[in-house]
């Protein structure tokens, strides 16, 4: 059997796209030992040009990786201003009692974050089960690898529902 000619490597997809997903959640949660692995993965499944579905996965899970990084490194960077305030706080009872305010509202909205990429995560991974790209509109992350098709009556090519004309054969759809 070739494996070379046969899309995923023969693989089924759900798979393929649920641990893109988990990837990606890895590397959001700091596994940089995953990136290696990550970065071939990414290589293989667009080198090889798997399927749609796996490639709008494996995007989703990384674009929800980064933000969940940029919103990590604005939370320290707060963290890090708070720092720098702290040696003002061992003085008056006023001004430490807002350092502690502004410091437990940092953590809480850390704790928020975190809580909204894992649910971003979780929503991708059971999309990835049912064979499905997620709709993630949050981030203007939007997509479907199920599209409705239909047969061209001239040719018999697979045609997205909706296009007026066929693009192999140019043939009037009906």
């Amino acid at each position: 059997m070739n494996y070379l000619s046969k899309k995923n490597f023969g693989v089924p997809g759900m798979i393929l796209a649920a641990l893109s997903v988990l990837m990606g959640y890895g590397l959001y949660a700091g596994s940089f030992s995953l990136l290696w692995v990550t970065l071939a993965f990414a290589g293989i499944i667009y080198l090889f040009d798997f399927d749609d579905f796996v490639k709008g996965s494996f995007r989703q899970s990384m674009l929800v990786a980064f933000y969940g990084w940029i919103v990590k490194l604005l939370i320290n960077m707060m963290n890090t201003v708070l720092d720098w305030f702290s040696g003002a706080a061992t003085g008056s009872r006023g001004v430490r009692t807002v350092y502690n305010i502004f410091d437990k509202i940092v953590e809480v909205i850390g704790d928020c974050a975190g809580f909204l990429f894992l649910l971003l995560f979780i929503v991708l991974l059971l999309a990835a089960i049912r064979g499905e790209v997620a709709k993630i509109n949050l981030f203007n992350i939007s997509g479907t690898a199920k599209k409705e098709t239909a047969a061209c009556p001239k040719c018999g090519e697979q045609v997205e529902k909706g296009a007026a004309f066929c693009p192999k054969c140019g043939g009037k759809m009906e």
